[in-house]
């Protein structure tokens, strides 16, 4: 039986991949390369070291390969060409790392930038105080699992949510700002068995001027403008995925009307070309208003808007699922205990309540900033009514409902005919101080050190009278 050459039989297979080796010592000598490799560093050889091939900067990240034992992956460019760079420490029988080995594999504009959008969700989300994990795989950190809630509507949309994960129809969410429109969309992507291992590309369309939109969308040809390149547009990048376009309700008509034909057709052009290509991606929008009385004033198309509402989401402000606000405060105390490296175990029973009466206009990630805010200075193992009183966002505090407003001109009524019969001295003036206290505060709209400037009393004085008198305003 002839030997095998497993050498050869791995130069055809590292030049059939188009993967390139390098291997470095401890000193980071180069001990091997594949043949391959003068494809992209001139005249190497072994024994070469590594600083003769690749600049500091580049040194720099090998170094904590070598030292702290971590891998290293990203993209390079080499000449005209991009590399995706994985560096590795090798080991010896008892864990002494030898060395290290870079595989270098060469890839097209499309695979760049999807790289490149990966690595973009990734070093967003890395300091992200949401619990949850990057996928490598597609670039999304949301599941439907990550939905918080004990709303039984909002449960139900979860359910839509995953039944229409097992389609391909478009998909309208339509939610206030800050409700969770892309985890949403996150979510159906991932719960699809089709497309939950390609690329989820989200943009949003009022972030990006609109000259700018269609080449981001579509693509570019070299030529068809004045420093035009040969670019792929998020729709090729997409491919076999999904493509996520927040606030669509902002897209200028002329971008409209080719996303209506990728939507009917399945296919699109790049800027300039004559080429039409295919186009396997599913299509989720959202508005952040309502989206029918946004067609009724013109500002956007009647049969775009009817090829998009196939499967329609209404996400609820918060303020129409009150019950999950304790749940998500305790949620977010939970993860800022771990970001600010503190034990805060409860919200007060009050301080709860002045959640719960809040007008969240910014929804859940208006909560979620506001209990940051409060838990930067809160200083006991419970939120209490003066942490609320001292850092809420002013702005965001309201009246509710006109109720509101009719039951503090009530008590302003009944504060101005005081029964004081029966009462001491003592009594008579605690509930005046009490009432005009509670006004000042409503006032105030919550701010002690204004209400206390207003009272000319010192804001601790102001502090101790409200938990003594348990004060609790009316928003």
């Amino acid at each position: 039986m002839e030997k095998i050459n497993f050498e050869n039989i791995l130069k055809n297979v590292l030049e059939t991949q188009k993967l390139i080796i390098l291997l470095f010592d401890k000193d980071f000598n180069l001990l091997y390369f594949s043949d391959n490799a003068n494809e992209i560093c001139n005249d190497v050889r072994v024994k070469d070291n590594i600083s003769s091939l690749f600049d500091q900067y580049d040194i720099d990240e090998y170094n904590k390969v070598m030292h702290q034992g971590v891998s290293l992956e990203r993209i390079m460019r080499i000449g005209n060409s991009f590399y995706v760079s994985s560096v590795y420490p090798y080991t010896d029988d008892r864990n002494n790392v030898l060395g290290i080995i870079e595989t270098l594999y060469m890839i097209d504009e499309k695979s760049r930038l999807s790289n490149e959008i990966k690595r973009t969700h990734m070093h967003a989300y890395a300091e992200s105080e949401i619990d949850s994990r990057i996928n490598i795989k597609n670039g999304t950190t949301y599941s439907l699992e990550s939905i918080i809630t004990n709303d039984n509507h909002m449960k139900h949309l979860i359910s839509l949510a995953l039944r229409a994960s097992e389609s391909d129809s478009p998909v309208l969410i339509y939610g206030e700002t800050g409700t969770g429109k892309e985890l949403f969309a996150q979510g159906i992507h991932n719960a699809s068995k089709e497309r939950r291992n390609n690329m989820f590309v989200a943009q949003n369309c009022a972030a990006i001027p609109e000259t700018l939109l269609e080449s981001l969308l579509f693509g570019t040809t070299e030529g068809s403008f004045t420093g035009a390149k040969d670019k792929p547009g998020l729709f090729e990048i997409a491919e076999g995925g999904t493509i996520y376009l927040d606030e669509i309700n902002s897209m200028a008509f002329h971008v409209q009307a080719k996303l209506l034909r990728v939507l009917q057709e399945k296919t699109f052009m790049r800027i300039g070309d004559k080429k039409i290509k295919k186009a396997n991606v599913r299509v989720i929008a959202s508005f952040n208003e309502e989206p029918f009385s946004v067609v009724k004033k013109g500002k956007f198309r009647r049969d775009l808007y009817y090829r998009l509402n196939v499967i329609n989401i209404k996400i609820p402000s918060l303020k129409e699922r009150i019950s999950d606000i304790e749940l998500l405060t305790n949620y977010f105390i939970r993860i800022y205990n771990k970001k600010f490296n503190k034990n805060i175990l409860s919200v007060d029973k009050e301080a709860m309540n002045i959640l719960k009466n809040k007008n969240w206009e910014g929804n859940v990630r208006e909560l979620k900033n506001n209990i940051e805010r409060i838990m930067n200075f809160a200083e006991s193992n419970t939120l209490k009514i003066e942490d609320i009183y001292n850092h809420i966002a002013i702005e965001g505090i309201k009246m509710n409902s006109d109720d509101h407003s009719e039951k503090i001109e009530k008590e302003d009524d009944l504060n101005m005919f005081w029964d004081y019969d029966n009462k001491t001295l003592v009594e008579v003036v605690e509930s005046v101080e009490t009432n005009l206290i509670r006004n000042v505060l409503n006032e105030t709209c919550g701010n002690v050190a204004s209400a206390a400037r207003k009272l000319g009393l010192p804001r601790q004085t102001l502090k101790n009278k409200i938990i003594k008198y348990n004060i609790k305003p009316i928003f």
